[in-house]
């Protein structure tokens, strides 16, 4: 795999996060057709970990500076974990959302909308890695305050 091919996989995985947290968004705010949207983040994580599996079997064969690869592998695990931790929510969701009451939907739309923006962020930082890593910086601390 090449330096480019690499790149597009990593950004492919971040995109899908932000992809992800969009939907759980949308299903915190409105719950309807929460099944295709669990069937959608499934898809998404299934995806993710093929990514992660690929990019972690370069990494490891990779005779580049060991420190960039183990740092690589870091980033792109914890980038599917947030896939994974996306899924889990969303099924949580399908369990309890029928018995939460309305006030709910109201109440949690501050934290819908960070979900979202904080997933915005992450790909951001990704592509960012790529061309800026003072930009990649920036939004790491917004992530950081979205916190």
């Amino acid at each position: 795999m090449n330096k480019k091919e690499q790149k597009e996989k990593i950004i492919e995985l971040a995109s899908l996060v932000k992809k992800s947290g969009k939907l759980y968004a949308d299903c915190l705010l409105d719950p309807k057709s929460l099944d295709e949207k669990i069937t959608k983040i499934e898809e998404m994580e299934s995806l993710g970990d093929r990514l992660q599996s690929e990019l972690s079997d370069h990494f490891s064969q990779e005779k580049n500076i060991p420190y960039l690869a183990i740092d690589r592998v870091k980033l792109i695990v914890k980038i599917d974990d947030i896939l994974d931790q996306m899924l889990l929510s969303m099924r949580i969701l399908k369990v309890y959302g029928s018995g939460l009451p309305e006030e709910f939907r109201n109440a949690i739309q501050p934290l819908a909308i960070n979900c979202e923006t904080v997933t915005e962020c992450l790909f951001k930082a990704v592509e960012e890695i790529y061309t800026s890593f003072e930009n990649t910086s920036k939004k790491i601390i917004e992530i950081e305050k979205q916190r």
